[in-house]
This record gives structure tokens, C-alpha cells and sequence, in this order.
């Protein structure tokens, strides 16, 4: 059994799939919470082919959201640009889900030593859509950038405050033990 199904069986979500080509634009799932019957929903294009890369990238942005949105519906319109930011911010979240998933950093760079470079050749290394290798780039650069602007301010605040207050600092910032921080 594909993992992605184990998954969908062991959280009791109801999956169907139903024709999505009349949507205004092009949809190929959607997730959704029934509170009335307290059971998650997929809903999947029934024009993908199951197990093709598009249908696993799909389901597992899909199964992102139900790990990552709080319960409730996200077939909701958008209201207000405050509320469009939160809906991205869903999407985004069930997106890094997905590529956690299917694309694991441990995997991905493990393939990229191994010489595959080209994003069609990862995307077919891993059975998702090149779309998705491109996200996990993204997701992966973004995280570089917030290493190394936590390492700046790291060394700003021992150059101008020293080591003690510099700890104190990035622990209360970061929320983590300052001892941590040492190694």
C-alpha cells in the first residue's frame, strides 16, 4: 500500500474523487473538515491517475492541511486581504508538510550528491511534480536565510553586548534553552 493511502486509512479520511474540471480555475483537490459528521474530507480530480507524480503531489499537499489548518472548512471565500493572508499562510503550511514528506532535506540532498541536479530529474527521482521540487528549494533557501540572519544577529549582539546578554537575548527570541545555544 503507497504510504500516502496508509496515511489517508489511518486518519480516517473520507477520500473521493469527483470531476473538478467546472471549477473556475484550476483545482485538482481540496481538503475539508465535515464538523457535522466530525470526518475529514479529500476531494481529488478524478482525472488523476493514481500514484502519477501529480496525483502524489496532490494528496500530499491535501493530507498538509489536515496535519497543519486547524479543523474547520478552507472552501471559504476571501473576505478581507487580512483573511487571504491566512489562507495563504494555510496553504503554505500544508505545502511545507507535503514536501517534508514526499522530499525529505535528508533525501533531497542525498540525491543532489548523487548528481541529480536537473529539477525534471529530482522531480522524477521522488514521483512528485517538478512544481513541487521548486517549492522545496524555495522552503529550503528560505530557511538558510533565517539561519544566517539569526547567526548575524548571534555575532552583533556578542560584539555589542557580550556573551552573557547575548545568550539571555537569542534564548528569550528564539524560546529555546540558552544552553542550547553553546554548541
Amino acid at each position: 500500500m503507497d504510504s500516502l493511502m496508509y496515511i489517508v486509512e489511518q486518519e480516517k479520511i473520507f477520500l473521493s474523487f469527483k470531476d473538478l474540471s467546472p471549477c473556475p480555475r484550476t483545482i485538482y483537490g481540496f481538503y475539508f473538515f465535515d464538523p457535522s459528521e466530525q470526518q475529514p474530507h479529500i476531494v481529488l480530480d478524478r482525472q488523476l491517475k493514481e500514484g502519477s507524480p501529480l496525483y502524489r503531489s496532490v494528496l500530499a499537499e491535501e493530507l498538509g492541511h489536515h496535519f497543519t489548518v486547524p479543523q474547520g472548512t478552507l472552501l471559504v471565500p476571501y473576505t478581507s486581504y487580512s483573511h487571504k493572508l491566512i489562507l495563504n499562510k494555510d496553504e503554505r503550511r500544508a505545502l511545507q508538510w507535503a514536501c517534508d514528506y514526499l522530499v525529505p532535506i535528508s533525501e533531497f540532498e542525498k540525491a543532489l550528491a548523487a548528481g541529480i541536479t536537473d529539477t525534471n530529474d529530482l522531480a522524477e527521482h521522488f514521483n512528485v511534480t517538478p512544481w513541487l521540487i521548486r517549492r522545496r528549494l524555495q522552503f529550503m533557501r528560505e530557511k538558510h536565510a533565517r539561519m544566517q540572519k539569526t547567526s548575524m544577529i548571534r555575532n552583533i549582539a556578542l560584539i555589542f553586548l557580550g556573551p552573557a546578554v547575548c545568550l539571555t537575548m537569542m534564548s528569550d527570541v528564539l524560546q529555546v534553552n540558552p544552553l542550547s545555544l553553546l554548541g
